[in-house]
């Protein structure tokens, strides 16, 4: 079945509310077993839109599927956290068989759900008629961000899905979370073009829950936070998934925190997942990854999440601030850390950057057997930013920027390096420093236990 959402009596003229109308759509596929409703050329304005099974949304070249900029016409979810996100643009509620796809756009009308202040209150308020801004700030590792409003949309809201196609089309200024998926599988991402603003607050891309078989392949990422996070909260669900078999390849990505982070939210397992062919450029931190338990308003952290068979070939990293920031432990003394993150491999990288790559912790076991093969770090370091006092101290967990040489190590049992080079090209700090690392194999030589190198 093919409904044409323009010969429904749809606008199509961004400004008229065509909420109505797609609805109705939706509803006529669901009575019929499914089909496809087809968005001509045109800007169609909407609040939120429940998906059903079976069916496929498509945008011509030239649609454009804009959010009204106003919350009253989102739907809320009172099933989640008070400090979670509940309001959702397009709905995707345990259906299956879902395809987005087409030529066109999807307008998450991002600014209309931010403030016009800075949360740095050092930043100048926009000025009246004054954009958001999108530039790259200089140093990389600089982070404007907008404050937002009390409530916000995400773009693409799916959970407890299967079978779900986004294909071909492009979103921008996603308001909050671009696509939120969670506690669902066999998905397909392929060929998307998203562009959120870099002064953008939350403004992830990918945002993979508690999800299964995901294939994310030849994107195009521009976020205001991190293009892909792999997460691991059931308790908003309620299933027993947890974030595994996922495979991200030749795409390109920029964010002004991560290009691609890896934990932090929940306490199930992330594993078996590999990232290659990959170029992260003008971003803070490449590839970020936390491990730890702490009070958190949104998500269940109490034992820390268990992170492990992480593979990444075949990237390259262009005017980033540090490669990698690998952090485990605990943030909460009266609950027990049970997380770890063990068995990362990282082959064919080169990294041009200006601050310090992290992996470390202060907990035994915490971290263990990380592979470096043909790594390359160069390092410009950004002198503007003071040498830090004790290198091998523990930072803190927010990838803050840190003038430490190239890569610090500190508490890893096993880690094993071949070919693995880092240079300090502007100043004389060491360019590896490592503490309390046991079965180090540095190129095919074995360390002590603590140890300094100006360059390898």
């Amino acid at each position: 079945m093919l409904i044409s959402i323009r010969k429904m009596g749809a606008a199509g003229d961004g400004l008229t509310d065509d909420s109505a109308v797609i609805a109705k759509g939706i509803s006529l596929l669901k009575e019929n077993g499914g089909g496809t409703l087809l968005f001509e050329p045109g800007i169609y304005l909407s609040g939120t839109q429940k998906l059903c099974s079976n069916m496929e949304l498509h945008l011509e070249k030239g649609a454009v599927l804009k959010a009204l900029p106003d919350i009253s016409a989102y739907e809320k979810d009172s099933s989640v956290p008070d400090a979670s996100l509940k309001y959702y643009f397009l709905h995707l509620d345990h259906v299956n068989n879902v395809t987005i796809s087409g030529e066109g756009t999807i307008d998450g009308s991002g600014p209309a759900f931010w403030k016009r202040e800075f949360l740095d209150p050092a930043a100048p308020p926009l000025k009246d008629g004054e954009e958001a801004p999108d530039e790259i700030p200089d140093p990389i590792w600089k982070y404007y961000v907008l404050a937002p409003e009390k409530e916000r949309i995400v773009t693409i809201y799916a959970s407890g899905c299967s079978g779900l196609t986004l294909k071909d089309f492009s979103i921008k200024d996603a308001a909050a979370y671009t696509a939120w998926l969670i506690g669902s599988e066999k998905i397909i991402i392929h060929n998307l073009n998203v562009h959120n603003r870099r002064s953008g607050p939350n403004t992830d891309i990918f945002d993979i829950d508690c999800c299964r078989n995901v294939r994310i392949s030849k994107c195009r990422l521009a976020a205001g936070d991190d293009c892909i996070a792999l997460k691991s909260d059931p308790s908003r669900t309620g299933t027993d998934f947890v974030c595994e078999d996922i495979h991200v390849s030749d795409c390109d990505l920029t964010s002004a925190t991560c290009g691609i982070r890896i934990g932090y939210e929940g306490d199930a397992p992330i594993r078996d997942c590999r990232f290659e062919n990959l170029t992260i450029h003008d971003t803070k931190t490449a590839i970020d990854f936390l491990s730890l338990n702490t009070p958190c308003p949104f998500a269940k952290l109490d034992s820390g999440t268990p992170v492990e068979r992480i593979t990444f070939q075949n990237i390259t990293m262009k005017n980033i601030g540090s490669a990698f920031f690998l952090w485990a432990g605990k943030q909460y003394p009266e609950k027990e850390y049970k997380g770890f993150i063990r068995d990362i491999t990282f082959s064919n990288i080169t990294a041009d950057g200006c601050t310090t790559s992290w992996i470390g912790t202060a907990v035994p076991g915490a971290i263990r057997n990380i592979t470096m093969e043909n790594v390359s770090l160069k390092i410009e370091e950004c002198l503007d930013l003071e040498p830090e006092a004790d290198p091998l101290a523990i930072p803190n967990i927010w990838s803050c920027q840190r003038r430490a040489g190239a890569l610090v190590i500190r508490g890893i049992d096993g880690l094993t390096t071949r070919k693995l080079t880092c240079r300090i090209t502007n100043s004389e700090t060491p360019a590896l420093r490592w503490k309390n690392i046991t079965r180090f194999d540095l190129n095919g030589n074995e360390q002590v236990l603590d140890g300094v190198l100006s360059k390898i």
